[in-house]
């Protein structure tokens, strides 16, 4: 059997450049409010190159330094038009602040409907809408590759590996491993440049298969905007929420394989959701296997994004003969003499995001339960409805307040959108769902009827004081999670 490999490699996070410094605060046009989660780019006035890019932080502050230069600034939000902070001079040592109260200036994506674009065009500028589509994709790409200034967040994350059946039924337990690193971009493919001239999948001189995946570097680069075509596509059956830009290699190759696949938004707010992607140029018999990934995307209420799943599948193989498997795709064509004896899945996905202000998103699963979630399914949880099973979960926890003790009477409140509905042509919206409960004695609650997999936001409240937000998304196999609350003495 062929030993099979990827090139996912956890990041650690990056810190910027020393030099001349251009810094501010971006806030909202409803009162004031920070804008967390927004893009700012520094790009030199003469030719608009990128000097220097970050996102703000919760409390909507910004901080870029690059070499001394004429520089225009600007700021990029993911469902809102660009924004311009103007071009400015810097010299030697300069200090300048740019600070902004942002318009809300929402874009508008003119009949969202698979109808304008029944080609596939190299580059989006062919067709309006899948550029403003592919633009909002963009967007939410950059801004999983970057640290705002408040620092780094800490990430635990749950790496597996599985056997499955061509079929796609578990062979065996997963191998798991649960890993913490100051990034949350937990995977890197190699350079846009190599895949272009080597491919996705590649054999090595040990004999084994090396499989790679697009990340978001990948998917931003000139080299794979050139070398594909992209049109939209609808959400498939029950996932009408979502609209798609399709991307395919502009022209197929016989040297090397290539990836076509699907980058998925939310169609309301325009939201990156999801990519899938599969593999161009393998033998069809390795196709059947359904090889290729997915990446699963997640934006909290503090503007951080951040890939919170991951896989990819890759076929077990054996071969009648001491050809290679590679060598037979170049030539076209499937010579009958590969076994598929199953998929090996690769892959993983995020247990909690931490900052140093506290928690900010979590799949509710303790720390000590390093062995990851697999073996929880069997818990029992305080709500009727709630088991490993059904669609709904519990969410139990404690408030507290900074000396860690449990605070009586706080009111913890969740929230999650839910009900998907179009309004008109052009138009679907979110229902909006909240549940709330007061703590007890002990400062323990608990709330039942939570749906599985949505991302919930839940906030603790007393006398006047509020916890952090935190996300908590319930995995599938759980009956409950657990997610404690800090409200602040003052």
């Amino acid at each position: 059997m062929r030993t099979l490999a990827v090139t996912l490699l956890l990041l650690g996070a990056s810190t910027g450049a020393a030099g001349q410094e251009v810094f501010g605060t971006l806030r909202a046009s409803n009162g004031g409010d920070p804008v967390a989660g927004a893009i700012v780019i520094a790009t030199r006035a003469a030719d608009q190159s990128v000097l220097a890019r970050t996102i703000t932080g919760d409390r909507g502050t910004y901080s870029l330094r690059f070499a001394p230069d004429s520089v225009t600034l600007r700021v990029l939000r993911v469902g809102q038009r660009p924004f311009e902070l103007g071009t400015l001079r810097l010299h030697d040592g300069d200090r300048i602040e740019r600070s902004a109260v942002l318009p809300d200036a929402p874009v508008v994506i003119q009949t969202m409907t698979t109808r304008v674009s029944t080609r596939c065009r190299v580059r989006p500028e062919g067709s309006e809408t899948v550029a403003q589509l592919f633009d909002e994709a963009r967007k939410a790409l950059d801004a999983s590759r970057l640290v705002s200034n408040d620092g780094a967040p800490t990430a635990r994350y749950l790496m597996f590996t599985q056997s499955r059946s061509v079929r796609g039924a578990a062979i065996g337990l997963p191998q798991q491993t649960v890993r913490t690193t100051s990034s949350t971009s937990p995977f890197r493919s190699v350079a846009p440049e190599s895949l272009s001239v080597a491919g996705y999948v590649t054999e090595e001189a040990d004999q084994s298969t090396l499989y790679r995946a697009p990340d978001a570097r990948v998917l931003l680069s000139d080299e794979f905007l050139s070398q594909h075509c992209l049109r939209l596509v609808d959400g498939p059956g029950d996932q009408q929420h979502l609209i798609g830009v399709e991307f395919e290699p502009a022209a197929r190759r016989r040297d090397i394989v290539q990836v076509r696949g699907t980058l998925w938004m939310d169609r309301s707010t325009n939201e990156l959701q999801r990519l899938e992607f599969v593999y161009v140029g393998l033998d069809p018999a390795l196709m059947r296997a359904n090889p290729g990934g997915t990446v699963e995307y997640t934006r909290l209420d503090n503007g951080v994004w951040f890939a919170s799943s991951w896989e990819i599948r890759m076929p077990r193989y054996s071969m009648r003969s001491q050809r290679s498997a590679l060598n037979m795709q170049i030539a076209g064509g499937s010579r009958g003499d590969i076994v598929v004896e199953g998929v090996q899945v690769t892959g993983g996905e995020v247990l909690g995001i931490t900052t140093r202000a506290g928690m900010l998103y979590t799949r509710g699963i303790p720390e000590t339960a390093t062995t990851g979630v697999s073996d929880l399914s069997a818990e029992e949880s305080a709500c009727a409805d709630a088991s490993a099973t059904s669609a709904l979960a519990g969410v139990v926890g404690v408030v507290q307040n900074t000396a860690r003790n449990g605070m009586q009477a706080a009111t913890v409140r969740a929230e999650w959108k839910q009900e998907f509905r179009r309004v008109s042509n052009d138009q679907w919206v979110w229902q909006n769902r909240t549940l709330s409960t007061q703590t007890d004695e002990t400062g323990y609650y608990s709330l039942c009827s939570v749906p599985k997999q949505h991302l919930i936001t839940l906030q603790g409240t007393h006398s006047g004081r509020a916890s952090r937000a935190v996300s908590v998304r319930v995995p599938l196999s759980r009956a409950q999670a657990v997610v404690n609350l800090s409200i602040p003495d003052r």
